[in-house]
C-alpha cells in the first residue's frame, strides 16, 4: 500500500503527536531562546518590557518552531511525536516527504489557532476574564477544523497527515 492510499490520521492523534512535540519543544526553546534572553537580561541590563525584547523572543520561539518542524517535515515527513503515534505528512503530489516551502505553508497556516489559544490562557492568568473561555473554545474549534483531512490548509500546503499501519 503506497502512502497516498492510507488513510488520514485522527484529530485525537494529531493532538496526541503535538502534545508529545510541545514537551521536547519546551527544553528547546528554554536552551535556544530562553536561556540566552536572561544572560541579555542579567548582563546587559535588557528592559524586558521594551517591545524589541517581546518581539525578538517571540520572533526566536516561532523560528526555533519552524526549523524544528520544517526539519522533521521535510526529513522523513515525521516529528518524534508522529513517529511515537505512528503519523506521517506527505506530499499530495506524490506521496513522498514535503518541500521547505510546504512545509512553511503549512506552519504559517496553523499559526492562528495557536496564536489565538496562547493569548487567550495568558490573558485567563492576568485577567481571569470569561471571555477566555470563549476565545478557548473558538481556537480549539479552530484547530480540530483545521486538521480535518482536505480542509484549507492541507489544500493549500499541497500536504496530508496520514496514519501509518502498526507493525
Amino acid at each position: 500500500m503506497s502512502n497516498i492510499d492510507k488513510p488520514d490520521a485522527s484529530v485525537l492523534k494529531r493532538l496526541y503527536a503535538l502534545i508529545y512535540d510541545g514537551l521536547l519543544l519546551v527544553a528547546i526553546d528554554l536552551v535556544v531562546v530562553l536561556l540566552p534572553a536572561s544572560f541579555l537580561i542579567t548582563f546587559k541590563q535588557v528592559d524586558t518590557h521594551s517591545s524589541s525584547y517581546l518581539v525578538s523572543v517571540i520572533g526566536g520561539i516561532l523560528l526555533t518552531h519552524l526549523l524544528f518542524y520544517g526539519w522533521f517535515w521535510t526529513h522523513g515527513g515525521q516529528t518524534l511525536g508522529m513517529r511515537a503515534w505512528k503519523l506521517k505528512l506527505i506530499s499530495f503530489n506524490d506521496g513522498g516527504t514535503i518541500n521547505w516551502l510546504q512545509a512553511l505553508k503549512r506552519f504559517l497556516l496553523g499559526l492562528p489557532a495557536w496564536l489565538l489559544l496562547v493569548l487567550a490562557v495568558l490573558d485567563l492568568f492576568s485577567t481571569g476574564s470569561t471571555v477566555n473561555t470563549a476565545l478557548i473554545l473558538f481556537g480549539l474549534l479552530w484547530w480540530v477544523m483545521d486538521n480535518r483531512a482536505g480542509l484549507w490548509r492541507e489544500t493549500i500546503s499541497h500536504s496530508r497527515m496520514i496514519q501509518l499501519p502498526k507493525k
